[in-house]
């Protein structure tokens, strides 16, 4: 998938994107179901419209996330937007049903590489349940303006002209992870399943913060093997995403 140039200079001034219908109805459906049958298996909750709060870690467990994850135009669109031809998998994946959030930024605005985040929204959110973004504020002096600003009063103050972006199933948003954005609760008796998961740039701190991410996951530690369902059948540029370990350790030596 090619990106045109004025969604490249949408993506680095404001900091996130929005493709729409970027997966298919069946693919829409697909996902809901392996997300509804994970959160039930987890929570014992059989209605789903009661499902809430987080599922953690869906690559190690669901082969229907896996082939998401190596969706070739997800790669094409990272390696365009961080402008790295090699970009690592942070690891930290989930799908969110109706939790809530305050304002933040997920990386620090100063750190020395990019990263970001995609979204795919599965449910109609105009209800609630939308993610709220400060446009620009990627950007470090923008971004420490808005921490002095919301560290200044206790409660910390609402974010004025903050865009909502409103998705529809199968709408893909992208996000700058130094971006910040606040969740909203989806109202109770609607549905608001979304997954997430993060990309960045091949940088030694990426690499140190993506192995910190994988070894708080049922991933185990560098020196431990991978779980079975991460590299079965697993193509290149899946083997790639996961290249973030010293070459001696067990999971990079599984990799090569």
């Amino acid at each position: 998938m090619q990106l045109t140039d004025l969604q490249i200079q949408h993506f680095d001034t404001f900091g996130f994107l929005l493709i729409r219908d970027f997966l298919d109805d069946q693919t829409v459906q697909n996902l809901r179901a392996a997300l509804d049958s994970l959160k039930t298996e987890e929570s014992g909750e059989t209605d789903t419209i009661k499902h809430c709060g987080r599922v953690l870690e869906m690559f190690n467990t669901d082969p229907t996330h896996i082939a998401l994850f190596d969706d070739l135009r997800l790669h094409a669109i990272a390696t365009t937007l961080l402008r790295d031809p090699n970009p690592r998998f942070l690891g930290d994946e989930y799908a969110s049903f109706s939790t809530g959030a305050d304002w933040h930024p997920d990386t620090l605005s100063h750190v020395p590489y990019e990263s970001l985040k995609f979204g795919f929204y599965l449910d109609d959110v105009s209800r609630g349940g939308f993610l709220r973004v400060v446009p620009g504020s990627h950007n470090p002096d923008f971004s420490d303006s808005i921490q002095a600003f919301r560290s200044a009063q206790d409660p910390s103050p609402e974010i004025d002209g903050a865009h909502i972006c409103m998705t529809q199933p199968g709408d893909l948003l992208i996000f700058n992870l130094k971006l910040w954005h606040q969740g909203t609760i989806n109202p109770e008796g609607t549905h608001r399943r979304v997954i997430f998961w993060s990309l960045g740039q091949d940088h030694p701190t990426f690499r140190e913060f993506a192995r910190d991410f994988h070894t708080t996951s049922r991933r185990g530690e560098q020196h431990e093997p991978w779980p079975d369902l991460i590299l079965k059948d697993a193509p290149p540029h899946r083997r790639g995403m996961l290249d973030v370990y010293e070459p001696d350790t067990v999971k990079q030596q599984a990799l090569v």
